[in-house]
């Protein structure tokens, strides 16, 4: 299986995570999204990072977390994401400034 393959669920989703209409809706926007696809290539049990500018805006985002959710889960069925697999879907969130203090992307979403 190529890597093409093995990965496309994790491409679809931060493909549809990451449209300027995803959370426009709500008022926020992340400057940056990262997925963490299930290395199987399951769409199962993934996890999306939304990535605020600072830590004060990662926690207004905290706020409205369940509607950050369900927003997610909605553009990710629209763009085809396997309705199976949004059950099990996590969204996390962050800032630039955490993901900073621990070393970078590397550290910090290993």
């Amino acid at each position: 299986m190529s890597a093409v393959d093995r990965f496309r669920y994790a491409t679809l989703a931060l493909e549809a995570l990451r449209a300027p209409s995803a959370f426009a809706p709500l008022g926020l926007h992340p400057v940056d999204i990262e997925v963490i696809p299930n290395f199987s290539g399951d769409p199962d049990r993934m996890e999306a990072w939304l990535i605020f500018e600072n830590r004060e805006l990662a926690a207004d985002a905290e706020r409205v977390a369940d509607a950050l959710r369900q927003r997610a889960t909605e553009v990710m069925a629209e763009a085809g994401f396997p309705a199976t697999a949004l059950e099990s879907f996590r969204l996390r969130l962050t800032s630039t400034t955490d993901i900073d203090e621990k070393g970078g992307r590397f550290a910090f979403f290993r």
